[in-house]
């Protein structure tokens, strides 16, 4: 090995006047003492702006951690990222590349911190935005590959969340399809998270098919993956009658888990959170996006009356009742469930729920909606009079009454007495029964021979203090006219009284129509907050 040789002359006077550090010709030298100074300042310079900069943003520095922490480290970081949501797109590439992380956990959170980078993002605001989403879903797809089953569900359910609302109609094709080859992954997880994303994505792809969830519905061999599968179709707008029928199948042969989810489907596939409460009027407004019904649709409804489960007795009948025109077939249907229903009623046995989905109630209304459409509805009026003889509750005795409602008096003058009955009982549904009942003796009473009896029976409804009773009461008497003079002497009273506005208009408006004073209807005074 050759080593260099130092060299030894004698310093020059020149060079024997320089000062410590100062090399010939001027200038200076610098040794290695104070090469190492400067060195350890220039780190020292950059860690203090690195710490400042991550005390500012700390998206730095749990993307620091995330690469290069240990594991716990690398999974706080990545859930501490996933908090900041869009704060941390800076974040994307280590968070990308923890998708491959060897500790699971670690590989599980960066999932859904890449899914939450795009909370919030708005293409009108920032033009990236699209091209940001469309590499988080390419990096979620890749992701899907992952031999680990639990990064595979993370992947999939994320594909789901907050990317496609700013995303193409091929990139959601793109999403789609992905999603939809997931569905015959070995893992029970995945392909439930793989269904529950295809329903988020058939709120923004109308024109998706179902056939991969339909097809999950009926064959997968795992009941968390039929449920999954169940709920997410009823976001779903193509092929709407093909999902109610495999929806209402289900409901009447599957194991729990997967009831419950067909119910619920089957209930958001009607627009309506309540269809209880809900007028026709509000009913057609709810499905004016969805493709209506067809008549193909009726007789599977039809043989599903005769199942064994209520809440698909219940959904059937809504389904026909969302039908209009094209269920009349089904009125035969109709009141032989309800003829069956009041037969096996037994009040010391719990029904289920009664104010949402019970076959009497549904039955009813479609009922109530098909009077215009079906002369044969007449023969459903023995029936719905025998629901309110039984003294029945929930919502039975009110939806009942409605349908009665809808008969002319010629049909209905039988439902009188029970009417009647009804109106003098404190009955659980209050003032919504006193209602109902009080516009059915509007209609089907006046001029038939009980109408002497329904006008006693409605001025007696106008004593007490509850203004909504007194609208109604008043509003009844009115559709008497002339008739009901007897009852002047109350409404007036009423209507120079303290009672709220509501009931004093509906006063007012009923002593000017019984003395031929206005043209006009009853009055439709609003009720009193």
């Amino acid at each position: 090995m050759k080593f260099p040789i130092r060299v030894l002359r004698r310093r020059t006077s020149s060079e024997a006047n320089l000062l410590p550090g100062e090399a010939p010709g001027g200038g200076r030298s610098f040794g290695v003492r104070t090469m190492m100074i400067l060195v350890a300042a220039s780190g020292a310079v950059i860690w203090a702006g690195m710490t400042v900069r991550e005390a500012m943003a700390p998206v730095h520095l749990w993307a620091r951690r995330l690469r290069n922490g240990a594991a716990d480290e690398r999974l706080a970081a990545a859930w501490d990222l996933a908090m900041l949501g869009g704060d941390a797109k800076a974040a994307f590439p280590s968070l990308a590349a923890a998708l491959g992380d060897p500790d699971e956990r670690v590989a599980v959170a960066a999932a859904w911190a890449l899914v939450k980078l795009q909370h919030g993002a708005k293409p009108s605001q920032d033009p990236q935005a699209a091209d940001a989403a469309r590499e988080t879903l390419a990096t979620l797809i890749e992701a899907m590959r992952d031999p680990r089953p639990a990064v595979r569900e993370a992947a999939a359910d994320g594909l789901g969340h907050a990317l496609t609302p700013i995303l193409g109609v091929a990139d959601l094709d793109r999403n789609a399809g992905a999603l939809l080859a997931t569905l015959g992954d070995e893992s029970d997880g995945v392909r439930a998270a793989a269904a529950r994303s295809l329903g988020v994505l058939a709120g923004l792809a109308p024109t998706l098919a179902p056939e991969g969830l339909t097809a999950a519905l009926e064959r997968d061999p795992s009941a968390p993956v039929r449920a999954a599968a169940a709920l997410s179709l009823g976001s779903f707008r193509a092929g709407r009658d093909a999902i109610a029928v495999r929806l209402v199948r289900a409901l009447g042969t599957d194991e729990p888990e997967v009831r419950d989810a067909c119910h619920k489907s089957l209930v958001r596939q009607a627009g309506l959170r309540d269809p209880l409460f809900s007028s026709r009027a509000a009913i057609e407004a709810a499905i004016r996006d969805f493709p209506p019904r067809t008549a193909a649709l009726v007789p599977e409804m039809i043989k599903t009356l005769a199942s064994p489960e209520p809440r698909a007795r219940s959904h059937a009948a809504a389904i026909l009742r969302e039908s209009g025109p094209e269920a009349e077939s089904s009125v035969p249907a109709l009141i032989d469930m309800l003829r069956r229903e009041v037969d096996s009623y037994d009040p010391a046995r719990p029904t289920g729920d009664l104010s949402l989905w019970d076959p009497i109630v549904q039955g009813a209304q479609a009922l109530g909606d098909l009077v215009d459409v079906s002369p044969r509805t007449v023969e459903a009026i023995p029936v719905l009079i025998s629901i309110l003889e039984r003294g029945m509750y929930g919502a039975r005795p009110l939806k009942t009454t409605e349908a009665l409602a809808r008969f002319g008096p010629e049909d209905a003058e039988r439902a009188v007495p029970m009417l009647l009955g009804a109106l003098r009982r404190e009955a659980p549904q209050g003032d919504l029964l006193v209602g109902a009942v009080c516009e059915a003796l509007g209609r089907i009473a006046p001029g038939t021979p009980q109408a002497d009896e329904a006008i006693a029976g409605l001025i007696d409804a106008l004593d007490g203090d509850r203004p909504a009773k007194v609208a109604n009461a008043s509003r009844a008497l009115a559709s008497f006219g002339p008739s009901a003079k007897s009852a002047l002497p109350r409404l007036r009273e009423l209507a120079a009284s303290s009672l709220k506005s509501s009931g004093r208009s509906a006063a007012l408006s009923a002593i000017r129509w019984i003395e031929g004073i206005t043209p006009e209807g009853p009055s439709e005074a609003e009720p009193d907050p």
